[in-house]
């Protein structure tokens, strides 16, 4: 037993500092990590945004500064937090909606909205509608009723902003 023992820490420990040097481990950034932690949460919300992205916030803001709610007919859910307004109903990730039933409880729950976020982009290369059916095709109750209950239409860069 005593010899398995010494012939596997022979082995382990060279092969340890081999690695430790591989690796360039920065001690100084795990010591620090508490105070970097608070430094990036503190960062300004822009640092995490395309331009794209920074010029639609801007241009949006005055638009809905009164309301108490923005739905999103889009994947960008992050957009609610950046705008810093709530959804006007519990589907914020509308890829989660699914069935024609939540479908139907979505419509009914519109009342009080008056203003969808359509499309999007996470990047220039990227639409956030890409990776997964259109939400046209998807959801096809949801957009026959948004089409016709939301008729005016504001384009900003890559977004639609509908109103009633």
């Amino acid at each position: 037993h005593n010899y398995d023992t010494k012939n596997f820490l022979l082995l382990l420990i060279p092969f340890l500092i081999v690695i430790h040097i591989n690796l360039n481990i920065d001690y100084s950034k795990i010591i620090n990590f508490k105070n970097r932690l608070i430094k990036y949460v503190q960062l300004d919300d822009n640092v995490f945004l395309t331009k794209a992205d920074i010029d639609f916030i801007e241009q949006i803001s005055p638009l809905i500064e009164n309301e108490k709610c923005i739905q999103l007919y889009s994947n960008d859910a992050a957009l609610l937090y950046f705008l810093k307004k709530p959804s006007c109903t519990k589907y914020y990730f509308v890829w989660i909606i699914g069935s024609k039933k939540n479908q139907i409880d979505l419509i009914q729950k519109l009342n009080n909205t008056n203003f969808i976020i359509k499309d999007g982009v996470i990047d220039q290369k990227m639409k956030t509608n890409k990776w997964a059916p259109s939400l046209n095709v998807k959801y096809p109750l949801l957009t026959n009723y948004i089409n016709k209950k939301f008729v005016k239409e504001i384009v900003i860069g890559n977004r639609k902003v509908l109103s009633r």
